[in-house]
């Protein structure tokens, strides 16, 4: 039987988590991305509420959020606290 592959379109924050834990369990993944010329996007925000937050602790090492947790600002709005 051939190997179990899984082929992730978008690698946004649940391609990249979701790629990364799948490559922590043997599995064998490709991540299909848009052009480098279209991905620059300076000025959106990613809020990483708890489900995100989740993911990352079932996914990531404890050394991985930190390093990513240290390049993260808060957000500014009133009831925003999420890092960002």
């Amino acid at each position: 039987m051939a190997d179990f592959k899984v082929v992730i379109v978008g690698g946004g924050l649940a391609g990249a988590l979701l790629a990364n834990g799948l490559r922590n369990n043997g599995v064998q993944v490709m991540v299909y991305e848009r052009d480098r010329a279209d991905s620059n996007r300076e000025g959106y925000q990613i809020r990483l509420g708890p489900g995100s937050q989740a993911g990352f602790r079932a996914c990531l090492t404890d050394d991985h959020i930190g390093k990513i947790s240290a390049k993260l600002g808060k957000s500014s709005g009133a009831q925003a606290t999420a890092p960002s």
